[in-house]
């Protein structure tokens, strides 16, 4: 009997024990000791803590049998510990941690530390606060060897990108943009708001590219949208900024004559009679307009909103975001709203099977000045006299009359008489289904869709003074869809110290492009424009084009002990763009990594944390030109009065791919507690069978066919160094940065037809040459100084070989008609290109500067010849740069020729170095301390900021701005600066 009750009370006290609940505590902190106020902590999948505003948490009943928890805080990397009596667990920021995984090419995200070839990653961090619509601006001078262009102060403009390189003598050298792993264009990406990004990944070398086959020759970008996070409880973010705008660049503005000084100009030189003079001096004299001002205006808004829930189960994560962007431009007319939408969805439907959806909608109304270019009204608005004013004695502007003097109207009353809109409707939408039959089989189906629809209007009303009673309007509609349809099936496996991936896919992409538009004119009462009640000219046209890709891919990754690593990818591309029998083009590439620090030789070297080298060859195509162009195609015409049918386009049965070969081998490095990052980089790239318009016999009616002719160099090394100076104990953060690359580009074959034994070619219109052996480069009259004897200007004739320049102080001539271009040994594209800047902190406060810059780099500043010629625009104001020098026989050495002589002319004078340097970023900010916030009960980060763009420019180029990705400036609607206040907050 004794013996069953002990037996029993046994039992009873083992099941006793196994349903006890376990009593723990803990403190939670970050990287510099500070508490986490309100993480996270799990049991299984249920909350069992939230840590108090000192960062300590206490469970009572931890329920038997649970060896871990989990503790998670936003924006921190989730950790797992073991359960103990009493735990301090220290979380780390999610954007530090070293090997973060970045989304590259198809299949499962690989580790940056793994990947074979060259690519960069931006976090959120260095995007987000941000004073403009357009995400790409924060990529210039942060990444090596790319080039980003801002060429427009329009709030809508898109920025224009080139990685390592101009790789083509025609069409575009935009790279490939992937968003969330779908092929758009640059719109869809300015239809983003740039705080729903969470990282932009830039692939620059073949390894990294040449998956993507025909459209990777210029390089890859991949943005990652923002989505939640599993088993992180839902949290709300608010992001909110103001800020101002204003010109980048005052200079060539403020270098206009003033009213006293204009007059007297023209009566020194004897441009204008006294008695005009006197008369504009004694009506107008009391009148010195800056136009700067009235052309553009001061202080534009910006409004910046984005507000987001994201969070997570343990089986779905989700981001749903709405934003808003509202930005005034300096010109006339000109401003964006931007209203967005964004929703990412991801679930686990059961242990074999996921799913998710990801769409991004916007609205956007965009108004451009309409008179940029070469208008006088604002386009060339700087060669208004001064004396003359916009504005009547009563500070008013004029509306019921032209500007007296000018006779042109002032804005407010073109603002009014032709009006218009610019609307456009942009949605992402992609959805996937992802299978795992076995254990490391993943089959993926993934389709899209890229789509806008815009529509646009421009009117000018009967009641316009101009044209009174003939009223006229044009409407365009422009619509765009891209379906897009990937299916990929990867298998990994490990051996040992072996892992493997395998990929195979395939994928097909279709676009459709639909253009609408209709215009009329005689309408004859305001209230009734519309087009059917116009009784002149009326015209209609529409156009309609498709083209496809179908493509099928592989990839091989290998890795033995996560210290050798190789890739090999194939990709076979087809397209409707290419004619038949030249559409499929193959593509491949080899890469190896090898993590020389993890040798048993480099053990000892324990300053030394990372050396990793790797190496790259493989090849890549290009595809992007209009379609059709490879058909010959008719179209309406008329000859002698009749209409009928003619030849609009000369085909080319044998247009094929632009081909690209490109081998890289770099090197990177950390060392010192991993406070030194360095990495260095040299490639080389080879474009061969490059589309050019070859030269045709005029007798055949055709004066040029494109055809696959000529080949390009881009040779480049590219450096980056970063440094922190304080140890990471301590308050105080200090991290200087630099980045610097060098591209030599040289053409290295040109058309059998081509000057000179096939050795150079000048571009018509475009004051550019091609020459074999050397870079694309400004071709022009050289500049040979005024004649001292007569004041004539002088150009150098060239020599036999107008491949060279020539500087013969025997040829010389007055003649600009003799004076042939020639070769000028200036640049069209920066040899040197890159970045600097600082990152500091001290306890919450974070100071982050960022200056980009670009050397050897020239422009033609088209706006000199107008601002320094005064005869061809008699009558107008002209730059400070002639006064008191032009040449007169007192004045023999003056730098201008004589009044009698045109003083400017299309020549090396107008082009100029456009090298510069220019603080991109400054961005003062206070993050809030976890233990004030705390207190709030509702608050779990909270910060405020400052941020410049664009404040300070340093360059010797007198046109409007010199970050343009053009051959000229003219006129239009120059860079801007910005200054901006937010906050951004999350509950």
């Amino acid at each position: 009997m004794n013996k069953k009750l002990a037996i029993l009370s046994a039992a009873f006290l083992m099941t006793a024990a196994a349903t006890a609940q376990t009593a723990v505590k803990g403190h939670v902190a970050d990287k510099d000791g500070e508490p986490v106020v309100g993480a996270a902590v799990k049991a299984g999948n249920k909350v069992v803590a939230i840590t108090d505003n000192k960062g300590d948490f206490s469970i009572a009943h931890l329920p038997a049998g649970t060896k871990t928890v989990t503790i998670s805080y936003i924006g921190m990397e989730t950790q797992s510990v073991s359960v103990s009596g009493a735990m301090n667990v220290v979380l780390a920021d999610s954007d530090s941690a070293l090997g973060e995984a970045v989304v590259m090419s198809y299949g499962s995200g690989q580790k940056l530390g793994s990947v074979t070839g060259s690519v960069a990653a931006v976090s959120s961090d260095e995007i987000k606060n941000r004073p403009v619509a357009n995400v790409n601006d924060a990529l210039q001078g942060k990444v090596t060897g790319v080039q980003v262009y801002t060429s427009s102060g329009e709030p809508s403009s898109a920025s224009s990108i080139t990685v390592r390189g101009v790789g083509t003598l025609s069409g575009s050298s935009e790279p490939l943009y992937i968003l969330d792993g779908v092929a758009v264009n640059a719109t869809t990406v300015l239809s983003i708001s740039p705080n729903d990004i969470a990282s932009v990944s830039v692939l620059k070398d073949a390894s990294a590219t040449s998956i993507y086959g025909s459209r990777a020759a210029n390089g890859v970008l991949i943005y990652t949208t923002k989505k939640g996070r599993r088993g992180e409880q839902g949290h709300l973010s608010v992001d909110a900024s103001y800020g101002v705008s204003n010109l980048a660049s005052t200079k060539m503005w403020d270098n206009m004559m003033s009213t006293n000084e204009l007059l007297d100009f023209w009566k020194q030189y004897h441009l204008v009679s006294d008695a005009n003079i006197e008369s504009l001096r004694a009506n107008f004299g009391q009148n010195n307009t800056e136009w700067r001002k009235y052309f553009y205006k001061e202080n534009r808004k910006t409004y910046q909103a984005n507000l987001s829930y994201s969070g997570g189960t343990d089986k779905t994560d989700y981001y749903v975001a709405f934003g808003l962007h509202n930005q005034e431009g300096l010109a006339y007319r000109s401003k964006y709203d931007r209203y967005s939408g964004k929703v990412n969805l991801n679930t686990e439907i059961n242990d074999w099977l996921r799913a998710g959806v990801n769409v991004a909608l916007s609205l956007e109304d965009r108004k451009t000045n309409p008179y940029s270019g070469g208008s006088l009204v604002t386009g060339l608005g700087y060669m208004w006299p001064r004396f003359y004013t916009p504005y009547d004695k009563d500070g008013n502007e004029y509306f019921d009359k032209n500007i007296p003097g000018l006779n042109i109207p002032s804005f407010s009353y073109l603002k009014q008489t032709l009006p218009m809109y610019n609307n456009k409707v942009q949605v992402m939408g992609m959805s996937y289904f992802e299978l795992t039959p076995i254990k490391g089989l993943k089959l993926k189906t993934q389709n899209s869709v890229d789509a806008f629809d815009q529509n646009a209007g421009s009117y000018r009303l009967p009641s316009y003074r101009e044209t009174p009673g003939n009223g006229s309007m044009l409407e365009q509609r422009v619509r765009r869809y891209q379906w897009q349809s990937t299916n990929t099936a990867e298998y990994q496996w490990t051996r040992g110290l072996n892992s493997y991936t395998a990929l195979v896919g395939q994928e097909w992409i279709q676009y459709n492009y639909n253009t609408l538009k209709a215009s009329v004119e005689g309408l004859a009462d305001d209230r009734l424009m519309q087009l059917q009640n116009g009784t002149g000219a009326k015209t209609m046209e529409s156009g309609d084009e498709k083209y496809a890709y179908n493509s099928f891919f592989g990839r091989f990754s290998y890795d033995y002990a996560s210290r050798y690593f190789a890739d090999a990818t194939l990709r076979n591309d087809e397209t409707s763009l290419l004619a038949p029998g030249h559409r499929k083009g193959t593509f491949f590439s080899l890469g190896g990594r090898w993590k020389m620090r993890e040798e048993n030789f480099l053990k000892g070297v324990n300053w030394l944390n990372k050396l990793d080298l790797r190496a790259s060859y493989g090849t890549q195509g290009r595809s992007a030109i209009d379609p059709y162009q490879w058909m010959f195609l008719a179209g309406a015409t008329r000859y002698q009065e009749k209409a009928g049918l003619g030849i609009s386009s000369v085909g080319n049965y044998n247009l094929g791919w632009e081909k690209q070969k490109q081998f890289s081998v770099g090197a990177e490095l950390t060392a010192f507690d991993s406070r030194l990052t360095a990495s260095a980089e040299f490639y080389v790239k080879d474009n061969t069978d490059l589309h050019m318009n070859v030269p045709y016999p005029s007798t055949s009616g055709v004066t040029e066919i494109l055809k696959n002719t000529a080949s390009l160099r881009n040779t480049g090394v590219e450096l980056m160094v970063a440094y922190e100076l304080f140890d990471r104990k301590s308050d105080f953060s200090v991290e200087p940065y630099v980045n610097l690359a060098y591209n030599k580009q040289e053409v290295t074959k040109l058309f059998d037809g081509a000057k000179a034994g096939g050795k150079y070619w000048a571009v018509e219109n475009q004051l550019l040459t091609w020459i074999v052996g050397q870079p694309v480069q400004f071709y022009a009259p050289i500049w040979a100084g005024v004649n001292k004897k007569t004041g004539a200007p002088q150009w150098y004739l060239p020599g036999d070989d107008m491949t060279k320049t020539t500087k013969d102080p025997s040829r010389v001539t007055s003649d600009y008609s003799l004076a042939l271009s020639q070769a000028t040994g200036k640049n069209r594209n920066p040899d040197w290109t890159g970045g600097f800047g600082v990152r500091a902190g001290w306890k919450g406060f974070s100071l982050v500067a960022d200056f980009s810059f670009q050397l050897n780099k020239y422009l033609v500043n088209n706006d000199a010849i107008y601002t320094h010629n005064i005869h061809r625009f008699a009558g107008y104001n002209q730059s400070k740069d002639l006064i008191g020098n032009l040449w007169t026989v007192d004045n023999p050495n003056a730098a201008y020729p004589s009044k009698n002589y045109h003083t400017m002319e299309f020549d090396t004078r107008v082009l100029e170095n456009a090298s510069f340097m220019r603080l991109k970023n400054i961005t003062l900010s206070y993050m809030l301390p976890k233990s004030v916030l705390g207190k709030t009960r509702v608050l779990s980060s909270a910060s405020v900021f400052v941020t410049g763009r664009n404040l300070i420019t340093v360059t010797n180029y007198t046109g409007q701005d010199p970050e343009v990705n053009a051959n000229l400036t003219y006129g239009g609607n120059p860079n801007t600066k910005q200054v901006s206040v937010g906050v951004n907050l999350t509950f």
